[in-house]
């Protein structure tokens, strides 16, 4: 990764912590602020209404996506084969970014903004704090580091393409449908996304250099 390839990212990535932060500080001490309100209405609005029984069960079909169960599958199903095809390097990250951030570093987040969750009915179960959203976040950690993975290991244009839409897509997906199904605000979504992103556009230059350093030295991908 070129120097100015790097320095983009993490220029991006420190606006996307510092929006995040931003919108934490508002949660916190101005929840009753009338630019949250009227964003979190607004979207909620547009997003959610008319609710519909299809509406109701495609949306929970998709946030399962982002359940915890299943981002832990799917990353422990990663980790292994990376494991197995000795890209030790490669599951340490993905490990990494899930394990300690999208868990923990999450979880403390919650506990630090306190917000409560949105009084309108839900449609799943969700237990605990609402911001930032946990399915936002880890479902942009999950699918946005193996969305990484794609670009540099993926050679086959067509296959890499795809890859990438669905990757992509689903962050984005599951983030709606939390807000659809009633247990999350518009701003709970935009800061699990920011958070997640935020980390990936940090680290991601780190990964690079340190595989560079590895295929250089003949260790292989």
């Amino acid at each position: 990764m070129n120097q100015i390839k790097k320095l983009y990212m993490q220029f991006a990535g420190s606006c996307a912590l510092l929006i995040a932060l931003f919108l934490g500080y508002v949660v916190k001490f101005y929840p009753q602020s009338h630019w949250l309100q009227a964003f979190d209405k607004g979207i909620t609005d547009v997003i959610r209404y008319p609710i519909t029984d299809f509406k109701i069960h495609f949306w929970k079909f998709i946030t399962t996506f982002g359940d915890t169960t299943t981002v832990i599958l799917i990353t422990a199903i990663i980790v292994i084969i990376l494991m197995m095809k000795k890209q030790y390097l490669e599951a340490g990250y993905l490990a990494l970014n899930m394990a300690v951030i999208a868990a923990l570093v999450n979880q403390g987040l919650k506990l630090l903004f306190a917000r409560q969750r949105p009084s309108i009915e839900h449609f799943v179960v969700a237990k605990g704090l609402s911001f930032p959203s946990g399915h936002a976040m880890g479902s942009l950690l999950c699918y946005g580091t193996l969305l990484l993975f794609v670009q540099y290991y993926i050679k086959r244009k067509p296959l890499k393409i795809g890859l990438s839409l669905v990757l992509g897509l689903l962050p984005f997906l599951i983030g709606c449908s939390r807000i659809v199904l009633g247990v999350h605000y518009p701003s709970d979504v935009l800061a699990g996304w920011l958070f997640g992103m935020s980390w990936l556009l940090l680290t991601y230059p780190i990964y690079r250099r340190k595989r560079f350093i590895l295929d250089f030295q003949g260790k292989g991908k």
